[in-house]
């Protein structure tokens, strides 16, 4: 069984790493070598000092659409378009993004750098998700900092039912 898992997260992190989500630091992060919280200290320990004060908060929002279906190596694989739109004109870096699947079993925690320039959307086309299941809850969790030194953590839920995914309410 221990095998199986080491090899569901590897296949995992290659998901990942095909969506562009994966960084050189990533054994820091995978979950493997660090429960969440040392995970999270090794993501932000690259971010600059904040440039702007507290006051200033950015507001981040993560939409998730554009959904197809293909079965690749025996999984469902979900592409989709991952939308970060920043509303309050302040810049924020997204450091660190985790992907859980089989029901919250199988996750894979990596180190990111995502900047989104303050009143903007990072648009990432072409990422995908994948699971064994034909009906499946798969969580993606974000964690960012905004320039005035404020965290911020997004989350979202796509549930799978055979060909189709949609986003959870």
């Amino acid at each position: 069984m221990t095998s199986r898992r080491a090899a569901v997260a590897v296949i995992a992190l290659l998901a990942l790493s095909a969506c562009g989500e994966e960084d050189a630091d990533q054994n820091a992060a995978t979950g493997a070598a660090a429960d969440g919280a040392e995970a999270a200290l090794n993501c932000r320990r690259d971010l600059p000092p904040p440039p702007l004060s507290a006051d200033d908060e950015a507001d981040l929002a993560l939409s998730i659409d554009s959904f197809s279906h293909a079965v690749v190596d025996d999984r469902n694989r979900y592409p989709h378009v991952r939308r970060f739109a920043e509303t309050a004109g302040v810049p924020i870096t997204i450091y660190r993004g985790k992907v859980c699947v089989d029901e919250g079993q199988e996750c894979v925690d990596a180190c990111v750098t995502y900047r989104i320039e303050g009143g903007t959307t990072l648009v990432q086309a072409d990422h995908h998700v994948a699971t064994r299941r034909d009906a499946d809850r798969i969580t993606l969790r974000y964690w960012a900092r905004d320039d005035g030194g404020n965290f911020h953590e997004l989350s979202a839920t796509i549930v799978t039912d055979g060909p189709t995914a949609r986003l959870a309410e």
